[in-house]
């Protein structure tokens, strides 16, 4: 993605500017991009350069992104006293619902029906399994509302900020919050959200009654004050004390920074949920296989998090190939013709690992993380290791290793592995030993040397 000035205002030229009409109501919609939809909802105060960064990222992911005209001047970098007169704006608009009211009713703001009918026409036009949605801030709690909408799979809420007057408040009524539960349960879906833990408008207390209403199904990220960017504009300077908009104006964007690792989390949320699985290329842990595919047709570049899954889970015989549950390979060097090394992009869900315990004779490998807190064991102990981190494993060291992510969130890890004929694997835990053969195809034996 082009690197643009986040002090300037933003023209949107790569957009597509749309008005939509649904339900008699007509808003201008910037769209970008191909692929399942998702919508991204601005926070205050408007479609800021912030803003529409995050929206190319989800663009660049392979998604088409439906970035609707909420509030505040579209691509605008809006001083202090300008934000604030559009924050006064969107209290009294009917639209929106920023006030629980004397009676602590919660209630989904007007405009979320308005967004479901987007959301059921964005996957009318892109297709795939159904729609993203990401709220900020002021919108924070429409991603869950828009869940009462069938097309609506992956919704994401970032420090939802309303009701104002209610702490504690999620903007949605008992039977909505009923319903989306059912949902979630009935489609095994969930709901990802985050939020700084100093955060004077999306407190913990909104957090804890999410958490109450949908259980196992809300995921909750908190990130530490320590985390956010300090360097912010002045709207958010002088009316925003603390930090707030994680993967927006307080995003570092830096390799290792806790809010680069939630934007990537976020963006292999979507990608997950709605770009359907492809036939994928040869396991890159083997020796690369003739493949089919013209040199010609190679692509120059690709989004990683689209890269085809691999098809077969693991080559582990069982009652190993079952403990491989929740793990996620995409083969990045074979879409690309490698064939000297492999590169894998490893996805680890909560509770995964990504290998037996194992030692290569004449493989080096190396691991560098992604996203995610996973655990290295090797033979000297274990190691917590956080975004940015690496490690090299030298063939022949005999230091047996693996990674288990005993987080409650998904890990995202980069693994490099050449492919010297002739290898062998030890795994000093299991009955279990693995010969490279011809054709690149690995054969597993016991420890007396039986095949499995």
């Amino acid at each position: 993605m082009t690197q643009r000035s986040l002090d300037d205002d933003d023209a949107l030229e790569d957009f597509a500017h749309r008005e939509i009409t649904l339900d008699g109501m007509a808003k201008v919609v910037h769209v970008a991009g191909t692929g399942p939809a998702v919508i991204v909802l601005s926070e205050m105060p408007g479609i800021s350069p912030h803003v529409a960064r995050f929206g190319r990222w989800v663009r660049d992911a392979g998604l088409t992104v439906y970035m609707p005209s909420l509030f505040g001047r579209d691509g605008a970098v809006a001083d202090a006293d300008e934000g604030a007169a559009v924050f006064r704006r969107a209290c009294v608009s009917a639209e929106f619902r920023a006030f629980a009211g004397r009676d602590g009713g919660n209630r989904s703001s007007p405009v979320t029906h308005w967004l479901r009918s987007l959301a059921r026409l964005a996957h009318q036009e892109c297709g795939g399994p159904g729609v993203g949605a990401i709220g900020m801030c002021w919108t924070g709690n429409f991603a869950l509302s828009m869940m009462l909408e069938p097309a609506m799979l992956a919704p994401v809420l970032s420090q939802p900020s309303l009701p104002l007057d209610d702490p504690g408040g999620i903007e949605m009524s008992p039977d909505e919050i009923a319903a989306v539960r059912r949902r979630l349960d009935s489609e095994d879906l969930s709901v990802l959200a985050f939020r700084f833990e100093g955060d004077r408008f999306c407190r913990a207390e909104r957090f804890a009654a999410y958490a109450e209403a949908l259980g196992e199904r809300f995921v909750a990220r908190v990130l530490p004050d320590t985390a956010a960017n300090t360097e912010v504009p002045s709207f958010f300077a002088q009316h925003v004390p603390t930090p707030h908009s994680v993967v927006t104006a307080h995003l570092i964007d830096e390799a290792g920074q806790p809010t680069l690792a939630a934007r990537d989390e976020i963006l292999a949320f979507l990608v997950r949920r709605l770009v359907e699985p492809r036939t994928s290329a040869p396991n890159p842990c083997h020796p690369a296989q003739e493949d089919p595919m013209n040199e010609d047709k190679r692509p120059v570049a690709i989004h990683a998090l689209q890269a085809a899954v691999r098809t077969k889970p693991s080559n582990y015989p069982e009652p190993f190939a079952s403990r491989m549950a929740g793990r996620v390979i995409r083969p990045l060097g074979d879409v690309f013709g490698l064939s000297n090394f492999g590169v894998n992009l490893t996805l680890l869900a909560p509770g995964a690992v990504s290998a037996l315990r194992h030692a290569h004779r004449r493989q080096d490998e190396f691991v560098y993380i992604v996203a995610g807190s996973p655990t290295l064991v090797t033979d000297a102990g274990e190691t917590p290791l956080q975004p940015g981190m690496c490690a090299g494993f030298r063939a022949g060291s005999g230091d047996a290793h693996r990674l288990v992510n005993r987080t409650d969130h998904d890990c995202l890890v980069l693994v490099v592995g050449d492919r010297t004929a002739g290898d062998s694997a030890i795994y000093p835990d299991d009955d279990l030993v693995a010969q490279l053969g011809e054709g690149g195809r690995w054969h597993f034996l016991h420890k007396n040397g039986d095949p499995y």
